[in-house]
């Protein structure tokens, strides 16, 4: 009897949550597909889903990519192990990691809600690079 009640509430609390909905690419925001198409044209698109709380979206891409999308399909973080497209990343962020910390590759970019930029650079994992909303460098942390 305990082992059934255990288990009624291991499955209960796994359902609770899981929020993520299995979706189609059509059914992606315009902005979100756009950003894929143009970011991401030869990789096909291997799974979206929306998460049904906050109604974003996070699509994983066969080239093992992965890009989250506010509600309203803006992006939100760009995680690649080979390197974030340069095209995802604004020019001066981009000048700044090639002059600063060349021979590394931008493998996460985030858009922070109050306008600014997060990155983490390949083998550097426990450092995140801030820049605000034009793209100068603010701080390193560690």
């Amino acid at each position: 009897m305990l082992m059934c009640v255990a288990a009624f509430a291991c499955i209960s609390v796994a359902c609770a949550h899981n929020d993520d909905k299995k979706i189609s690419y059509d059914q992606l925001p315009a902005a979100a597909k756009e950003f894929v198409v143009s970011h991401f044209a030869n990789v096909k698109v291997k799974k979206i889903t929306m998460d049904t709380d906050d109604q974003d979206y996070e699509v994983r891409l066969a080239n093992g990519a992965e890009v989250n999308f506010r509600s309203n399909g803006e992006w939100k973080n760009v995680e690649a192990r080979k390197g974030v497209p340069s095209s995802c990343v604004p020019a001066a962020i981009l000048s700044y990691v090639n002059s600063s910390y060349a021979g590394k590759a931008i493998v996460k970019i985030e858009r922070e809600s109050q306008g600014g930029y997060e990155i983490q650079l390949s083998g550097m994992s426990e450092v995140e690079l801030k820049f605000d909303a034009e793209g100068n460098f603010l701080r390193k942390d560690s």
